[in-house]
């Protein structure tokens, strides 16, 4: 008889609180204000860095604790969130000859979307085919050496040549 009474407080508690713990993961009416990122000078980077920085409003309030994923050029990258906020930033770095110039689409899913998304690879459909929850582009313009276009040690070396070259003419108009 206890272990009826056990099963029936568990079986209530389970009713109860699966419900709760999926409450609030919908997020209708998405929206996110996106601050982007990448790489503009390889003098002190070893590759092109990409962030992408957002903050997701639900309608009215705000999108926290969501468990989001993005697919960029059919690769997965996950997205970290700031615990409690509706802070998000999906981020990625390639070496800087494989960065091209150009405009990269970020495809952002909630769960549900991005189970979608892995169903429809694996079964040899087009990605385009599920919609992404919310989605962004990163413009990059390339990443350069700063400064000018010839380096400062040619420059210098240059500077020495012609020094060196001035006065070994003035020597040998002094010794004639």
């Amino acid at each position: 008889r206890g272990d009826l009474m056990a099963c029936r407080v568990l079986c209530l508690l389970f009713v109860t609180l699966v419900p709760l713990g999926c409450y609030g993961q919908a997020c209708p009416n998405a929206k996110a204000d996106f601050e982007t990122y990448s790489t503009s000078e390889i003098l002190m980077a070893s590759e092109t860095v990409f962030i992408a920085e957002f903050d997701v409003t639900c309608g009215n309030s705000p999108g926290k604790d969501l468990y989001l994923h993005a697919d960029i050029e059919g690769r997965h990258v996950p997205i970290s969130s700031v615990p409690g906020t509706n802070r998000y930033q999906v981020s990625w770095s390639v070496e800087h000859s494989a960065a091209k110039v150009g405009t990269y689409t970020i495809s952002i899913y909630d769960e549900e979307g991005y189970a979608s998304l892995r169903k429809a690879q694996r079964s040899g459909e087009s990605p385009d085919t599920v919609k992404p929850f919310l989605s962004t582009e990163i413009k990059h313009k390339g990443a350069r050496r700063p400064g000018f276009v010839v380096q400062t040690e040619f420059i210098a070396v240059l500077t020495a040549f012609l020094i060196w070259w001035y006065a070994n003419s003035i020597k040998g108009r002094i010794g004639e």
